[in-house]
C-alpha cells in the first residue's frame, strides 16, 4: 500500500508539469545554414534544414562549404544543455550578453525546440546554433560535443509528457527501469558530457571582463589588458536538498525547516538522489566545474534581490529564473567559482547602486571553500 501511495502520488505530480518530454533521435540544426551528415537523408524544418543521424553512426557534421562545424573555432563555443526550460532558455540570451566573444551551441530535444529557438539564432547569425540529442545517449552527444569548450547543464530527466493518465504512467516506468539500469539523464548525462569535455581543447583563456554585461574600451596604450584566467568549464544546474534524504535524525532536528519542505518529503521517484549521483559524476570527472544548487524557482518571486551564496545544502528560499540564469551564466567567468558546490537564492535589496552580478558573485565564490570529497554526503 506505501508503494502503490508513493506511485499514486508521483503520477499526481507529474501531471501538474508544464514540460514536455519527447523522445528524439540526433540531429544539428543552425537556422539558414545547411548541415550535413554523412549517410543521412534531408529533413526540412521550415527554413531550417537538418539531416538526421541513425544511432549506428557517429555522423561527421559539416557546415555548407568547407568550413567543419567541428573545427575549432576562434570563439568559444558553450553548449547549453536543457535550452528550451524556463531557466536555460535564458541562460542562452545571458551568455549572448555577457561573452561577446562566445557562440552559444543549444541543446534541444526535438524539432519543436529548434522553433522556439528560431528568434535567437535568427538575431544573432552566427552566434546561436540548435543541437537535437538525447542528453543520455554517448553517440549523440560525441555529436554535440564536438569543438565544445564549456558547458551549461539545467537539463533534467524528471519531464514527464503532456496527455493521458496512460502516457504518465508509461513515462514512471520508463523513468524508474532508467534508474535500475543507471541510464537516468540527471545521473549519466553529466557524466558522459564531462568525459567527453576533456577531450575537447579547454577555452580560450578568458579576461576578467568576460562576464558581464559592460566592457572597458580604450585604444590607449596606458590602459592595459586585463589578465587573463582559467575558468570553470562545466556550470552544472542542480538542486538544493540533494542529500536532505539521507539526514540523520539529528540533523533533521538541526535544520527542521531545510528537512521539511515539500520536495524532501515526497522526493518524486527519488529524483534528488539522481541529481546528486550526477553531482558526484561531475567532482569526479576531472573538469573544472561548478555546481549550483539552486533554492525555490519561481517567478512569483521578485527578480533582482541580492544572491546570496551559501554551502552545507541547507538553505531555504527562492530565486527567479531571470537572476538565476544570470548567476549560471557569469559562473563561467569567474575561476574562483572553479571547483565548488554552493546553493543559491536571493534575498533583500541589492543597495541603491548595486554592483553587477559578476561582482558581487566573484566576491562570494571567493569566500567558499573548495569541495571536499565529503560534500556530496
Amino acid at each position: 500500500k506505501r508503494e502503490f501511495g508513493t506511485f499514486a502520488a508521483c503520477v499526481v505530480l507529474l501531471s501538474m508539469s508544464a514540460d514536455g518530454f519527447v523522445p528524439t533521435t540526433p540531429y544539428l540544426s543552425s537556422l539558414g545554414t545547411s548541415i550535413v551528415h554523412e549517410k543521412c537523408p534531408l529533413v526540412p524544418v521550415q527554413s531550417t534544414y537538418a539531416y538526421s543521424s541513425p544511432r549506428s553512426t557517429v555522423a561527421r557534421l559539416a557546415m555548407s562549404g568547407s568550413e567543419l562545424l567541428s573545427k575549432p573555432s576562434e570563439k568559444n563555443t558553450i553548449l547549453v544543455a536543457g535550452s528550451t526550460g524556463r531557466v536555460g532558455s535564458l541562460v542562452v540570451d545571458e551568455i549572448v550578453k555577457r561573452f561577446p566573444n562566445s557562440k552559444v551551441r543549444a541543446v534541444v530535444r526535438s524539432e519543436a525546440g529548434i522553433e522556439k529557438l528560431k528568434d535567437k539564432i535568427e538575431t544573432d547569425p552566427g552566434r546561436v546554433e540548435a543541437v537535437v540529442c538525447d542528453l543520455s545517449s554517448r553517440k549523440d552527444l560525441m555529436v554535440a560535443m564536438e569543438g565544445v569548450n564549456q558547458v551549461v547543464w539545467c537539463a533534467s530527466g524528471l519531464s514527464p509528457p503532456r496527455g493521458s493518465i496512460l502516457s504518465k504512467l508509461a513515462f514512471v516506468a520508463k523513468f524508474k527501469l532508467k534508474s535500475l539500469f543507471g541510464r537516468q539523464l540527471d545521473d549519466r548525462g553529466p557524466r558522459i558530457m564531462c568525459e567527453l569535455l576533456a577531450e575537447q581543447p579547454p577555452p580560450p583563456l578568458s579576461t576578467r571582463e568576460e562576464g558581464t554585461t559592460t566592457r572597458v574600451k580604450s585604444s590607449s596604450s596606458s590602459f592595459p589588458p586585463p589578465p587573463e584566467v582559467a575558468v570553470p568549464r562545466f556550470v552544472m544546474l542542480s538542486s538544493a536538498a540533494v542529500t536532505r534524504p539521507t539526514w540523520s535524525k539529528e540533523k533533521k532536528e538541526q535544520y527542521p525547516e531545510a528537512a521539511n519542505i515539500p520536495i524532501v518529503q515526497l522526493n518524486p521517484l527519488g529524483v534528488l538522489g539522481l541529481k546528486l549521483k550526477g553531482e558526484d559524476n561531475v567532482r569526479r570527472s576531472g573538469v573544472p566545474y561548478t555546481i549550483v544548487r539552486s533554492c525555490g524557482i519561481t517567478t512569483n518571486h521578485t527578480a533582482g534581490q541580492a544572491f546570496q551564496v551559501s554551502t552545507g545544502d541547507t538553505a531555504v528560499g527562492l530565486i527567479h529564473p531571470a537572476d538565476l540564469s544570470a548567476a549560471l551564466a557569469t559562473m563561467l567567468g569567474i575561476p574562483d567559482a572553479a571547483g565548488k558546490t554552493v546553493e543559491l537564492r536571493t534575498e533583500g535589496s541589492s543597495g541603491l547602486f548595486g554592483r553587477g552580478t559578476k561582482s558581487v558573485l566573484t566576491q562570494q565564490m571567493a569566500a567558499v571553500a573548495l569541495d571536499s570529497h565529503e560534500v556530496g554526503s
